[in-house]
């Protein structure tokens, strides 16, 4: 699941869209919905025919990674399920005919979707955490000073991170910025001379 838009700068999502306010905060008609199963885990198979000339249009779709979330042609299918759904539910409550447990379904799935999506978000800030700091430690281990000062100084803007995440990364940057400083007081200073002088 991945908001493309719909946000406000706060981070919370703009209550101008009716549609977004009728069907509640965890759902946004901009959002691309990819999950493959339930809560649960559980998952059905649904087979659907569908035109050669549309297909095609997919296979484009996919393939030309104008949408990077839409990896297979069965994500573009089960978005296009989760927001079609969302439209049935609107219409059989604005026509006063029961949702049953379509509703309930439908939202589970919603909320269960975002869970994922913060999860493999925070996943990949810790996986580039914890790849800076190794590469780092080898970079200074192997002399590699100026790498490693390229990375620190590159690194330094994490305001896309939570904050926890944030102060990780800092904590990561400070220790390798110290080790650094350490290992520059400890290098001889060469003077900036002439090489012609230094043949002489």
């Amino acid at each position: 699941m991945t908001n493309v838009s719909g946000a406000s700068g706060n981070g919370r999502r703009s209550a101008e869209d009716p549609w977004l306010a009728a069907s509640g905060p965890n759902y946004s008609p901009h959002t691309i919905y990819t999950r493959a199963s339930d809560p649960q885990g559980h998952s059905k198979l649904i087979h659907v025919p569908i035109s050669t000339h549309l297909h095609g249009e997919i296979k484009a779709l996919v393939e030309g990674k104008y949408f990077p979330e839409l990896r297979t042609y069965g994500d573009v299918v089960r978005d296009a399920l989760v927001h079609r759904v969302r439209y049935y539910i609107d219409r059989m409550k604005a026509e006063g005919k029961p949702t049953g447990r379509l509703e309930s379904a439908w939202a589970a799935d919603v909320r269960s979707a975002e869970i994922d999506a913060i999860r493999e978000k925070h996943n990949a800030w810790r996986k580039l955490i914890e790849d800076l700091d190794s590469t780092l430690h080898t970079l200074i281990e192997q002399g590699d000073y100026d790498t490693a000062w390229y990375l620190i100084e590159t690194n330094q803007d994490a305001d896309y991170m939570s904050e926890p995440m944030q102060k990780r990364m800092a904590q990561v940057i400070a220790k390798h910025t110290a080790s650094l400083e350490s290992m520059a007081r400890r290098l001889p200073i060469i003077e900036d001379v002439p090489y012609e002088t230094r043949l002489n």
